[in-house]
């Protein structure tokens, strides 16, 4: 399965400030993606969505279940980089990244 980058129509999170979404949206899209993945083996790779707030973020977090739960016991799940209240990496360095 090949992964594309989508550009987005929304304006950059840069140039209004800073566009803001709330964690619990990707949190409850990863609860859905955890759920939905029962029928896969423990350690069969799921892609989770980075939980920063930037609203132009949707960086994948390859892991499997096992290390779902795990990584959500201590909190957001974020993408290399990314904290909690900063802005998503620029496409290009997100291509690098992956």
């Amino acid at each position: 399965m090949e992964a594309r980058l989508i550009e987005s129509a929304r304006p950059d999170a840069s140039s209004e400030g800073m566009a803001l979404r709330t964690s619990g949206l990707m949190r409850s899209v990863n609860t859905n993606l955890r759920q939905l993945a029962e029928s896969l083996a423990l350690s069969e790779p799921v892609a989770f969505f980075c939980e920063c707030q930037s609203a132009t973020c949707y960086s994948p977090i390859w892991m499997s279940r096992v290390a779902f739960d795990a990584a959500v016991k201590d909190g957001l799940l974020l993408f290399e980089g990314h904290g909690p209240l900063e802005p998503a990496l620029p496409a290009a360095d997100a291509l690098r990244v992956l």
